[in-house]
């Protein structure tokens, strides 16, 4: 399922990964996360890539759209994790 948390766990020769989430993580830096993963013949590597957005003007531009204040409001209200 979607846990909103990043990670990547190797178990026995299966490589488990979560991205993360951008704009709803619930991770105590609250960056917005994605994986690039790189595959060779040999291996599978893969790295989370964190990165800073400003989680108030994006709040404020969903407020001035048409999408459901509710959106602004939850990340208003997870940006003080």
């Amino acid at each position: 399922g979607h846990t909103h948390h990043s990670y990547i766990q190797q178990d026995g020769d299966v490589l488990f990964i979560n991205c993360g989430s951008v704009g709803r993580s619930k991770e105590k830096d609250r960056k917005a996360t994605y994986t690039i993963i790189t595959l060779s013949e040999k291996e599978i590597n893969a790295e989370i890539v964190k990165v800073n957005y400003p989680i108030t003007a994006v709040a404020n531009a969903i407020y001035d759209s048409n999408i459901p204040d509710f959106y602004g409001d939850l990340l208003l209200a997870n940006n003080t994790l």
